[in-house]
This record gives C-alpha cells, structure tokens and sequence, in this order.
C-alpha cells in the first residue's frame, strides 16, 4: 500500500488515499463532492504549499457538519480555539495543538510518535 495525494485547486485543499501500487492509481477521485485530481509534485515534496507538517486539515478527528458548533463550543470552554472547514475537518495547527485536541475529544493517534496522544 502506498500513500497518494489529490489536490482540488479551488478549494485549495490536498488530502491523503493509501491505494495498492499494484494496479491503476486514479488520477481523479471524488471526496466529499468535489473532485480532486492527483498531485505527483506534493507526493514528493511532502505536502503541496505548507511548510513542514503544520498546519493541516484532519478528517479522522473531524465531524459531521451538523456538529461543527457544538463541538467548536465544547473545545472553547476547554481553552481551545480550532477551525473547521465546511465538510467538518478540524484544522490542526502544531503539534501542541493537536495534542490539546486530541485529549479533549478523547481520541488517540496509533500513528503518532513518542510525544503524541
């Protein structure tokens, strides 16, 4: 399995789909609507015009977006200010930060490295 990455340029948004490398790899997906094609230069370089890792838009951490301000709300009254972009992905904006939210909506990163939730 490997990591591929589509852009839409319009909304300029890049995420993340693992595929076999046997076989054909799309070109252009559907996510949520919109359609996004296929970024072989952000593959490479990491990630399309975003220095380093921060900040990027979380979907596994998200909601629905009949939950956006209620939870929006929840993580105020935790100290937390957070972004979320209309399909209900949550923006992470450093590490820091998405260590406080992770915690406060109970969720833990199996991925995540030493100092992570």
């Amino acid at each position: 399995m490997a990591l591929y990455l589509y852009t839409n340029e319009r909304k300029g948004q890049t995420i993340e789909r693992i595929f076999p490398m046997t076989g054909r790899i799309p070109r252009k997906i559907k996510h949520r609507g919109s359609s996004f094609v296929r970024d072989i230069p952000a593959e490479h370089s990491g990630r399309k015009d975003t220095p380093g890792t921060y900040p990027f838009w979380s979907s596994a951490a998200g909601v629905a977006e009949s939950q956006i301000s209620e939870t929006t709300a929840y993580l105020a009254r935790k100290g937390i200010s957070v972004d979320f972009n209309k399909d209900g992905d949550i923006q992470m904006r450093s590490r820091r930060h998405r260590c406080a939210v992770l915690k406060a909506l109970e969720l833990v990163d199996k991925n995540g490295g030493y100092s992570d939730p």
